[in-house]
């Protein structure tokens, strides 16, 4: 009852920024969900030989940060020796949290509902701090607050490991020393992880809980993402969805009503309409551009009073790592902020940074999906 009367007051409060959150959750759940039923598939038949699934996936549950290919990414973009100590210290509180889960949770089942629920919290926090983030640019504080902040965000990172490397990847461009303290809490010692280790009650699935996945993913998988995950998940949300509809009919004598928190929000931030992050304009993010560069870039312009620009929004996995993809321009535009513009130029160094010189300007309607894909 306390939280869902905080929620509904945050929701009264700030209904853009409620919006907003709820999809961040819905797309961080429903990201986590088809690695999650292939692990419970993996580990009904293999039993314990199934030990080796947590490194092979993209990192979603605790202690994520074991991921193999986010240790990758990881090493790729912030060296071997950063890698190596967070697979280190995943690996060593994953087998402390893979021990208590044995001893705590005996009833496995088919369904990955009972391992999503442990994830709630820290994909509630993360959407909430990411839309603090939004008003607060990170980079003009000092740096013990951009230890302190980045230690947050470490804390309520998203469950993704790979998203979580992503987001790093992004932020280091604007604040190194609050990117460098993310990773050493994301997927290490972040609120999923830590929960996860308490003894929690985890609930079965019953009828309609199955239900309810089973249409939000499916409305994902027709909608090809629908703004709140890569297109390059719909196969893999389709085959979860109908996967759903076996585990229903097994399910079908049960009843529990808290199985259904999770694949309600799932459903109800997949029908809400996903409205686009809110975008400070700072520097440039386009860190690959050069001098003399032919640029065409669609996008919306932007402006903080002094500068403007263009941007647009780029995920990785999820909505919860979307990035700002920006470009000063060189010029303003009599354009009002929001406006969709296509401009193709030149890029042309101008107070110490690359920015784009409009040559020509052409407005254009909304797109269908507002974001790229990485």
């Amino acid at each position: 009852m306390l939280y869902t009367t905080a929620l509904a007051a945050a929701a009264c409060a700030f209904p853009a920024a409620s919006h907003s959150a709820l999809c961040s959750v819905a797309a961080m759940l429903a990201e986590a969900t088809p690695f999650l039923l292939a692990g419970a598939c993996i580990e009904r038949v293999a039993g314990r030989r199934a030990a080796w699934w947590p490194y092979a996936g993209c990192g979603c549950g605790p202690a994520s940060a074991r991921s193999l290919p986010a240790a990758a990414l990881a090493c790729l973009s912030f060296g071997p020796i950063l890698a190596l100590a967070r697979l280190a210290a995943a690996v060593a509180i994953g087998h402390i949290v893979r021990r208590r889960a044995c001893c705590e949770t005996p009833g496995r089942t088919w369904s990955p509902l009972p391992a999503l629920e442990p994830m709630l919290p820290g994909a509630i926090a993360g959407a909430i701090v990411s839309e603090a983030l939004a008003r607060v640019d990170v980079a003009h504080v000092s740096l013990p607050l951009q230890v302190a902040a980045g230690a947050l965000l470490g804390c309520a990172s998203p469950p993704c490991a790979v998203g979580s490397v992503a987001f790093a990847a992004a932020l280091q461009a604007r604040a190194p020393v609050a990117a460098a303290a993310f990773l050493c809490v994301a997927g290490i010692a972040d609120i999923q992880t830590l929960w996860s280790t308490r003894i929690v009650r985890r609930c079965e699935p019953d009828f309609l809980s199955c239900v309810l996945t089973s249409l939000a993913l499916g409305a994902l998988a027709i909608e090809r993402g629908g703004g709140l995950l890569h297109p390059a998940f719909a196969a893999a949300l389709a085959t979860s969805a109908l996967a759903f509809i076996p585990l229903a009919l097994v399910a079908r004598t049960s009843c529990s009503p808290r199985a259904r928190i999770v694949p309600a929000l799932m459903l109800a931030g997949t029908l809400a309409a996903a409205p686009m992050p809110l975008y400070r304009a700072t520097e440039t993010t386009l860190a690959q551009l050069f001098a003399g560069e032919r640029l065409s870039f669609t996008g919306q312009i932007a402006s903080d009073g002094t500068r403007q620009g263009i941007v647009r929004y780029a995920i990785t996995c999820c909505r919860a790592d979307a990035a700002p993809v920006a470009v000063c321009l060189a010029r303003k535009l009599e354009l009002a902020p929001g406006s969709w513009v296509r401009v193709e130029g030149v890029v042309v160094p101008m107070r110490g940074e690359l920015c784009l010189l409009p040559e020509r300007v052409a407005d254009v309607a909304a797109p269908a999906d507002p974001f790229v894909y990485r």
